[in-house]
């Protein structure tokens, strides 16, 4: 999977209000001759271990041997980022360091030839980047990827 995050600033007037949106970026493939279906979820976007705002992701389908490029993306006031912690977040921007972490999972079934033969999976996607809030410019990002079977392929009899 490739991830990619971005960061946008908007100045609102008359009064000066600074929104931060925050959009992650998965390509993600399916190698398998098997479609994959795969369930609506929400990107959960966390600062200082405080959820400070969710975003929805639709529902989809990857085709056989099929790659496609998700978008989650949530926006926040800076407002709402400084009732998560002001006193830690006055501190990481005077340290020109603040650190959001964007987390979903959603769960995923990989289509068989038979209802046997469907797997059901549970997709987990964690990224976690330290960008400069006067410059915007990423310092930081590590993405985290993880895939776990939820049912094995045949029911035991």
């Amino acid at each position: 999977m490739f991830f990619s995050f971005a960061i946008m600033l908007k100045l609102g007037l008359p009064v000066l209000s600074l929104d931060l949106t925050v959009r992650l970026l998965v390509r993600a493939k399916n190698p398998n001759f098997l479609p994959v279906s795969y369930s609506a979820s929400t990107v959960a976007i966390y600062y200082d271990g405080t959820k400070i705002r969710e975003s929805g992701m639709g529902a989809g389908q990857f085709m056989p041997r099929d790659d496609k490029l998700m978008e989650l993306s949530a926006t926040m006031s800076t407002l709402e980022l400084a009732a998560a912690n002001a006193r830690r977040l006055m501190s990481d921007m005077m340290n020109r360091s603040v650190t959001v972490v964007a987390v979903t999972s959603f769960p995923a079934v990989a289509h068989g030839l038979c209802d046997s033969m469907r797997p059901r999976l549970l997709v987990e996607l964690t990224n976690e980047v330290t960008f400069d809030p006067l410059t915007l410019g990423v310092q930081d990002s590590d993405s985290f990827a993880a895939l776990q079977l939820l049912q094995p392929l045949t029911q035991p009899s």
